[in-house]
């Protein structure tokens, strides 16, 4: 642990009810044979360790039930939880256990992991508030798994990650919850909010300072785990050409039609040409499916709500696009190209950096000039205008350089200066502070992968817009007020 959670006052009432139901088991008839087995599983790990032996979970019969100290937790909660909270015990799992049994710790989770085998312990029924993540206790479930957010790769195991998820799909099951888990792509450390996701970590939720699960915690492969994947394998980087939008479904036209007026909408991920968009010179959208465009359906008037469908390209207002709030995130990573302290002068080199949103970390595209520019009018440039392997990418002012201008294809940029020579991540390393340069271009080579992410606001002032964050595969798309929120987030891996 590595410092005791924020707590609620020790003088505060204790409620003797639970404001939740407890669950039933899932299988009555094999239950109590589940019961016995974790009593006997729990007698021999716990008496070897010489505490007491342990019962199996109230709430998860695959749990060994070993309650925390009732001074550490709030019996009862006054609204049914809806979240989970990922946190890194930051010690052992015997010293996380053993802590949140000592009444001076003032900190509970209702499951403890271990690292080795995945061994689940329940120390807080989940219909009480256990006191993990301060004014977020009230309506979430804790996870601490055994581990040091500082060595991952030591700690954070496929038999943990496994244990861990299994838990997890149980428990938003449990309570029909929606399986909305994190998948990494804003950055390991982003406040995110809580109607996006219900599975995220300590680090991610509001009015919090732990750090936990860390930069080695594998989003992409948790997420996949609770979804029922069973794979544990991360889902793969989106392929050149796709604009990928909440909850990673893509963007796509229904039926694959090349029909003008056929709606835009949300699929899953697939690769196929319907999928596949670029960035023209004109700020069009183009699909190579007989070469149409993404367009208003409505005859163009840009009204919150307008549909969102393929047509003819004819250069018209509403099939232009451009990008706002613009970030460049790197696909070996998921960080962000950053100005390092967000000194945004000329001379500046470029660095990787957790993506965080802020103007340190914003650009602009500009597809006829191919300038990538910064929120205060600086240019993106190679330095001395030098093309050989290491050359720092840097900021400069904006002349109309070769230089300056990058060309989009194979998932990255190519420097004009020599096309051959591509935007690249100093031996693609993932640390902050990593350096940003131009090496020989390597196909589909992961340092030099970057998607632009960010809002797609057409030429009246509207965004790309999914219908009440609603997304599911067959969501229709739509225009609306420009708002910053998930369901106008987009990122887009330019094509080959």
């Amino acid at each position: 642990m590595d410092s005791p959670r924020a707590v609620d006052p020790r003088h505060k009432t204790l409620f003797n009810q639970h404001m939740s139901r407890p669950r039933m088991p899932r299988n009555k008839g094999n239950h109590m044979n589940r019961f016995l087995a974790n009593a006997l599983l729990a007698g021999s790990v716990f008496g070897a360790m010489g505490t007491q032996p342990a019962l199996a979970s109230p709430d998860y019969p695959p749990a060994i039930w070993n309650p925390a100290a009732t001074c550490n937790y709030t019996a009862g909660r006054t609204t049914p939880f809806t979240h989970v909270a990922v946190h890194t015990t930051e010690g052992s799992y015997a010293g996380a256990i053993s802590w949140f049994k000592d009444c001076t710790s003032n900190v509970s989770a209702h499951y403890v992991l271990r690292s080795s085998d995945g061994q689940v312990t329940q120390m807080v029924r989940e219909g009480d508030r256990a006191w993990h993540i301060g004014s977020s206790n009230g309506y979430t479930v804790g996870l601490e798994h055994e581990g040091r957010t500082a060595n991952p790769s030591a700690w954070y195991t496929t038999a943990m990650y496994n244990a861990s998820a299994a838990l997890t799909r149980d428990i938003l099951a449990a309570r029909s919850l929606p399986r909305k888990v994190y998948d990494g792509s804003r950055g390991w450390n982003t406040k995110l909010p809580d109607a996006d996701y219900n599975v995220k970590g300590h680090i991610n939720y509001a009015n919090q300072t732990h750090t936990d699960p860390g930069a080695g915690w594998d989003w992409p492969r948790y997420k996949a785990l609770v979804e029922g994947s069973g794979t544990g394998t991360p889902p793969p980087k989106a392929a050149p050409g796709t604009i990928v939008g909440h909850n990673n479904l893509c963007v796509d036209i229904a039926g694959g039609s090349t029909t003008d007026g056929t709606p835009v909408q949300l699929w899953n991920c697939n690769n196929d040409n319907a999928q596949q968009w670029r960035v023209s010179n004109a700020r069009e959208l183009r699909n190579p499916l007989a070469d149409k465009c993404m367009v208003l359906g409505n005859g163009g008037a840009a009204v919150d709500g307008a549909p969102i469908v393929e047509w003819t390209c004819g250069g018209q207002a509403d099939q232009k696009w451009q990008y706002k709030n613009m970030q460049i995130v790197a696909g070996n990573s998921g960080k962000c190209i950053d100005v390092p302290q967000n000194n945004r002068v000329s001379g500046q080199a470029l660095q990787l950096y957790d993506c965080n949103d802020s103007d340190a970390q914003k650009f602009t595209f500009e597809p006829a000039t191919g300038a990538l520019k910064t929120t205060n009018g600086l240019c993106v440039d190679l330095r001395n205008s030098i093309s050989s392997n290491g050359t720092v990418v840097q900021l400069w002012t904006c002349n109309g350089s070769a230089a300056q201008k990058w060309i989009p294809g194979n998932g990255g940029f190519r420097t004009a200066v020599n096309t051959n020579s591509c935007l690249d991540i100093d031996a693609n390393q993932t640390a902050n502070g990593t350096k940003i340069q131009v090496w020989s271009c390597i196909a589909n080579g992961p340092a030099q992968q970057f998607a632009l992410r960010g809002q797609l606001e057409n030429a009246m002032g509207k965004c790309l817009d999914i219908p009440r964050a609603n997304a599911v595969s067959g969501q229709a798309l739509q225009l609306w007020a420009c708002a910053g929120n998930a369901a106008q987030r987009w990122s887009i891996w330019q094509p080959r």
